[in-house]
């Protein structure tokens, strides 16, 4: 199994409580073996070449179908696991705006099966580019996130908060982490979504890089 130099996720790892498919844990060890342009890696000898967007799809399809509840809770989990990722960044460029906070207290409301209000998407979070790229890429998370909760739209939602994350500026903006940042989601975002739980940490913009520093 291929291990990395850096990074806080070196070593393909699930977490202990993890009761997933054989099947989930093949896929997620066979994404792990790639390199992927998309990341900003160069190419290796002993590792293939993957496609970040066939690795997001392999990984939605396995959560299923999102018209099916236990599916689209899947699907949210990992969603709520991104906008808490994000938030630190949007507080940082914009401390006095609550929507991300309305966001995530919505979205743990309706996991934990209570009755809540959804805020209107277009209203809440109209379509306007709101520099600078890492805050306005952080504020999609959310609106993102928010249109989730909607079955019909949870899969799309989720590729979009995908996109923004792993390949946008909420976390990182230039090269150096992505790599590391895809490892989280592979082993701690994933078998958690699956197990309908919120993953035991969350990576965001604070975490030094290089570790240790």
């Amino acid at each position: 199994m291929i291990e990395f130099p850096v990074g806080y996720y070196r070593e393909f790892k699930l977490p202990a409580w993890f009761e997933g498919p054989r099947e989930l844990e093949q896929l997620l060890q066979r994404l792990w073996g790639h390199s992927y342009p998309e990341l900003y890696e160069e190419p290796q000898p002993d590792r293939p070449v993957g496609s970040m967007d066939a690795a997001e799809e392999d990984v939605l399809a396995f959560l299923g179908d999102t018209g099916e509840p236990f599916a689209h809770r899947r699907h949210i989990y990992m969603a709520w696991a991104f906008a808490l990722a994000s938030r630190p960044t949007v507080r940082s460029w914009a401390p006095d705006d609550d929507r991300p906070d309305r966001v995530l207290i919505v979205i743990e409301s309706f996991l934990a099966g209570r009755q809540v209000d959804i805020p209107p998407l277009e209203s809440t979070f109209p379509h306007v580019v709101t520099p600078p790229q890492a805050l306005n890429d952080g504020l999609d998370v959310f609106r993102s996130a928010l249109q989730a909760l909607q079955p019909l739209h949870a899969r799309d939602a989720l590729l979009s908060v995908l996109d923004a994350c792993l390949e946008g500026y909420v976390i990182f903006p230039g090269a150096d982490g992505r790599r590391d940042l895809f490892n989280w989601w592979l082993v701690e975002v994933v078998p958690a979504a699956w197990m309908e739980r919120l993953a035991d940490k969350i990576y965001t913009f604070e975490w030094p890089w290089p570790p240790g520093q």
